[in-house]
């Protein structure tokens, strides 16, 4: 699957739930159409998206989520002609 791809299939994901300003680790995941168990291997040790400590909870702020979806590279190819 290409960055173009998963662009496209988290955009759907984070149409099918309501914005927050902080979302739980769960919801973050969603969002990301990945699984809640590899969240934090796949963003947070990777430096991707940055968490914070809401009430005792690892919560996602929107912002960091945006950024991430907003940074994704755009790939195109172009045929030779000739």
């Amino acid at each position: 699957m290409n960055d173009n791809e998963i662009k496209k299939e988290i955009r759907h994901f984070l149409r099918l739930s309501a914005p927050r300003e902080l979302y739980t680790i769960p919801q973050a995941s969603f969002r990301l159409n990945c699984s809640r168990n590899e969240f934090e291997n796949l963003f947070v040790r990777t430096g991707k998206i940055k968490i914070v400590i809401y009430n005792g909870k690892k919560m996602v702020p929107h912002s960091e989520i945006d950024s991430y979806v907003q940074n994704l590279k755009h790939f195109t190819s172009r045929e030779a002609i000739g």
